[in-house]
């Protein structure tokens, strides 16, 4: 009698779809906004709430941005935030990272710190600052298009730090920082409130929204409107009704570059007085990435 050979059973698994429509997300974390933290800086929580507050107003394509703020975080619980606000991202997406808070550099342009509650009575505990390093492992975990924004003094040590790591993403990770290796600038007046720092106000400006007085532009002569606004980083580019991350970087460089030597000579002026702030910008290959369309 002839042998026949095993029936192998072979299960086929459903193929797991692919994302097309992207998921636009923005995470938003402040350091330093308590008058009792030592190193307190006025401006901070302004800036991430209004930050979140303005790409909440987008819609690209019918789609808005779903956007989380985190006030005054340890480090772990920064790291923790970001993590759990990300998962499940795709590589057609959009996420952005904004953090505000001091920043600090040591030797030169290598190993800058991004400092949270505590870094001032205790420089050396990690537990109190995030590095280069940390930054980027934590951004880096995120799939798609990432966009971080570091809105510190110094902030630019980061790029010269991790310049190569950044080239190994292949281009999908553009950042933002507020200077280069010198601290950046803000207004301070007694009602906090009312201060804010030139890198965020002049982004947020090219995107129709004045965060100090609180209010959108409608038009070139910044008289009082109805959102949507005048996008002045659009109309400073290509004038097409939307917003690309490098109109939205560049609006706000030039604008810092444009005000900041006149700026320096008021008594309200708090920044180093020797040298201009000079927002800096590693696009990748984002440049033309679509990030703001007003609603």
């Amino acid at each position: 009698v002839g042998e026949y050979p095993a029936l192998l059973r072979v299960t086929v698994a459903p193929a797991v779809p692919v994302a097309t429509t992207p998921t636009y997300r923005l995470f938003a974390a402040y350091g330093y906004y308590n008058p009792d933290y030592r190193g307190y800086i006025p401006f901070t929580e302004n800036n991430a709430k209004s930050v979140a507050s303005v790409f909440g107003q987008s819609s690209i394509s019918g789609l808005g941005y779903t956007t989380k703020v985190m006030g005054n975080p340890t480090k772990a619980g920064l790291l923790s935030g970001i993590s759990s606000f990300f998962s499940g991202t795709a590589d057609v997406d959009v996420s952005i990272v904004y953090l505000c808070s001091h920043g600090h550099m040591t030797n030169g342009y290598s190993g800058y710190r991004m400092s949270l509650p505590g870094y001032d009575d205790s420089p050396n505990n990690a537990n109190y600052y995030m590095s280069s390093q940390e930054i980027f492992n934590c951004v880096s975990r995120i799939r798609g298009n990432v966009i971080l924004i570091l809105d510190s003094c110094y902030s630019g040590a980061f790029l010269q730090d991790m310049s190569g790591q950044l080239s190994a993403q292949g281009g999908r990770i553009a950042v933002l920082t507020a200077a280069s290796d010198t601290r950046a600038t803000y207004y301070n007046v007694k009602k906090t409130e009312k201060s804010v720092d030139f890198f965020t106000f002049f982004l947020l400006k090219g995107l129709g929204y004045n965060h100090r007085d609180k209010w959108w532009n409608k038009n070139a002569a910044g008289k009082r409107g109805a959102y949507p606004g005048y996008l002045a980083a659009d109309i400073a580019g290509n004038g097409d009704g939307i917003v690309t991350l490098g109109e939205f970087f560049d609006y706000g460089a030039q604008s810092i570059a444009a005000n900041i030597p006149s700026y320096m000579k008021k008594s309200w002026y708090w920044g180093d007085k020797s040298r201009v702030q000079v927002p800096r910008f590693y696009a990748g290959n984002l440049k033309d990435l679509v990030i703001y369309k007003a609603k």
